[in-house]
């Protein structure tokens, strides 16, 4: 039974041995190449990279929202400044996302100054898989106007291409 125990004992000491040696995991590196696609009538297809939206304004809040457990801090870019960066100044922009769901946004509405276009979730870069690499998500807590199903159908994850009218 000595044996045994100390057989386990060293196999425990030589995996924690193993995991303290592993250097820290890293941060999530921000997505590289192009991750949206802008399409206007009145200007050519063009893609924009990680890079060139967080040269866009910043900014950011904290919420709860339906899709996470806790209050939750995401940054990225206003809205309103990105939907100037990208030309649409009135009408609506159709956004569609990479599983397919498309959401109409009317782009002069005041509410869009309650909202980001985040690629950062708790200081991260967002993952395909965590919604990710951009979402667009509102300042619930901010109005309560916002807690409809009107804004939270708006509120579009995975954002792979944005159309303006």
């Amino acid at each position: 039974m000595g044996a045994r125990l100390t057989a386990t004992t060293t196999a425990l000491v030589v995996c924690l041995a193993m995991f303290a040696a592993r250097p820290a995991q890293a941060a999530e590196a921000a997505p590289a190449g192009p991750i949206l696609t802008i399409e206007s009538r009145l200007a050519p297809i063009r893609q924009m990279t990680m890079a060139e939206i967080e040269r866009l304004p910043r900014g950011g809040f904290a919420t709860r929202t339906p899709w996470h457990d806790v209050k939750t801090r995401f940054e990225g870019v206003p809205l309103p400044a990105f939907l100037a960066a990208i030309g649409a100044t009135r009408g609506v922009v159709t956004v569609s996302g990479l599983d397919g769901y498309v959401v109409d946004l009317p782009v002069e509405d005041p509410r869009n100054a309650q909202a980001v276009v985040a690629y950062k979730r708790d200081g991260e870069y967002m993952r395909i898989r965590d919604k990710g690499p951009l979402f667009i998500i509102y300042d619930y807590d901010a109005d309560p106007a916002l807690q409809t199903d009107q804004y939270y159908a708006r509120s579009i994850w995975q954002i792979r291409s944005v159309k303006v009218e």
